[in-house]
């Protein structure tokens, strides 16, 4: 272990900034006029990596983003009240968008999604990125280069990659879990009122 800035690290890693190893907004290209999925900040949960809904509609303006990407609310109170998701939702070539609120942050080479989504759920950089905010009262946001300026340790990428390896299922099993709950949820919806009026009954 070493002393650093940031408190005793392995002695392999290093100290650099969140734009060494993601990527803050990247670049996307949508169409105008084109149908594509929509993501507004209500779809996002304060607690989970969940997406909950998405409509889709002709596209104007707004952030862009692909499968694996991570989006965190910028703006007073949603990112005080912890909204973030991971997108898992979009076919391996698709790019939606989304609130122009939405920062998008995406893993480059040598670093993984996992740990974005990870590293954005953390206290400390939650903490850091409120305490950043600027703009008038009600109407406070984090800027992008606050967040590509986060002092972070940089472990090496053998190191990520089996972080990664680790992660990939989890998150797997955390998709099917939210596939079965959205699945029973519509079930019982369709169910309810028809038990309600008498249209189906429960067999004692």
């Amino acid at each position: 272990m070493r002393s650093t800035e940031l408190g005793e690290i392995p002695k392999d890693w290093r100290v650099g900034k969140l734009a060494d190893v993601i990527e803050v907004n990247p670049q996307e290209s949508i169409k105008k006029g084109n149908i594509v999925k929509y993501i507004d900040m209500k779809a996002l949960s304060t607690t989970s990596m969940e997406i909950v809904s998405y409509i889709t509609r002709e596209f104007t303006s707004g952030s862009k983003f692909r499968n694996k990407d991570v989006l965190m609310a910028r703006i007073t109170p949603c990112l005080e009240n912890g909204k973030t998701a991971f997108v898992n939702i979009l076919d391996d070539d698709e790019v939606a968008f989304g609130s122009t609120e939405f920062i998008v942050l995406r893993a480059k080479s040598g670093c993984c999604s996992h740990y974005v989504y990870c590293l954005t759920r953390s206290p400390n950089f939650r903490d850091y990125a409120v305490k950043n905010m600027t703009g008038t009262s009600g109407r406070q946001r984090v800027p992008n280069d606050m967040i590509a300026n986060y002092k972070l340790a940089i472990s090496q990428v053998q190191l990520m990659k089996q972080y990664q390896n680790i992660c990939n299922s989890l998150f797997e099993k955390v998709k099917a879990n939210q596939n079965q709950i959205q699945a029973l949820t519509k079930t019982r919806d369709e169910l309810l009122p028809k038990l309600m009026s008498g249209q189906l009954r429960v067999k004692e």
